[in-house]
């Protein structure tokens, strides 16, 4: 299990992993950096972006599948909490936007079957509306079987249609990515 945080007002971003469960009380800081979500995703004084997943395959056959996710966003423009609680990814066409090669599979979402040169990307369906004070937590798991060029969590500025080229993040503009 992985946990991004994003904590607006320091701008700080951290990761944390626990290989054996879904405790965060237990999990280890991968690492720590600093970026400001505001004034990165800012466009025409709206800072909104669309969070989600990216994966590619282009020189291996490897499968990539998100297996949960949950993601929360604490004081959105509004001041309100937005919450996407998705243990299984059973309403994917109400709440997600679904790029490339990426579908759902049996309750899971799957990034990129198990070929070669193939790209798929997974976003929120609606995007999310940063202020400078706004911060986030979200927690998944995956799985990556065989080789594959990696995944992708990201927060980007261009769209819910995005779908780039290397790990499927090359060309988007206005984003934050973590790869694995």
């Amino acid at each position: 299990h992985w946990w991004v945080e994003y904590y607006g007002p320091t701008n700080t971003l951290e990761v944390y992993f626990n290989l054996s469960d879904n405790d965060r009380s237990a999990a280890t800081l991968a690492f720590s950096t600093t970026a400001d979500l505001y004034t990165t995703l800012n466009d025409s004084g709206v800072s909104q972006a669309w969070v989600g997943f990216t994966g590619a395959s282009h020189d291996s056959d490897g499968l990539m599948q998100v297996l949960a996710w949950d993601f929360e966003l604490f004081n959105d423009v509004d001041g309100r909490v937005v919450s996407f609680p998705s243990a299984r990814f059973d309403d994917v066409e109400d709440c997600f936007q679904l790029n490339g090669d990426a579908d759902e599979n049996g309750g899971l979402i799957r990034l990129v079957p198990a070929s070669s040169d193939r790209t798929g990307t997974v976003w929120l369906g609606n995007p999310m509306r940063f202020r400078p004070d706004t911060n986030f937590s979200s927690n998944f798991s995956f799985s990556i079987d065989g080789e594959t060029n990696g995944l992708t969590f990201t927060i980007q500025g261009s769209g819910s249609n995005v779908l780039g080229n290397y790990l499927g993040i090359s060309g988007i503009g206005n984003s934050v990515i973590v790869e694995f």
